[in-house]
């Protein structure tokens, strides 16, 4: 009968993870917390805050990874409700965003 050579050989491959490169990566945003985030986030005025603003608080798409620019279809597919539900209970600035078609 003839052994098989697999255990010896798998303990021969296991060093080879080490010549494999390695990678972290971190997301990095401006908000070390939740609580910090949602702090910042309650200084925005509708209709009030400027873009400039919003950049110095920290919601610049360019520079931080959490913050995402929604396209209009985007907004479409999160925010507006099936058919069943009556838009006109939706925000103002919702319905705004979308009548504006941009």
């Amino acid at each position: 009968m003839k052994k098989s050579s697999s255990p010896p050989l798998l303990g021969l491959l296991s060093p080879c993870s080490a010549l494999l490169p390695k990678s972290d990566t971190a997301v990095k945003d401006r908000w070390d917390s939740f609580d910090s985030a949602r702090a910042t986030f309650a200084r925005i005025v509708p209709y009030q805050t400027r873009a400039s603003e919003m950049v110095q608080m920290g919601y610049d798409p360019f520079s931080n990874p959490a913050v995402t620019i929604l396209t209009y279809a985007d907004v479409i597919r999160r925010l507006i409700p099936p058919t069943t539900i009556d838009s006109m209970k939706l925000n103002r600035g919702i319905v705004e965003c979308v009548s504006a078609h941009e």
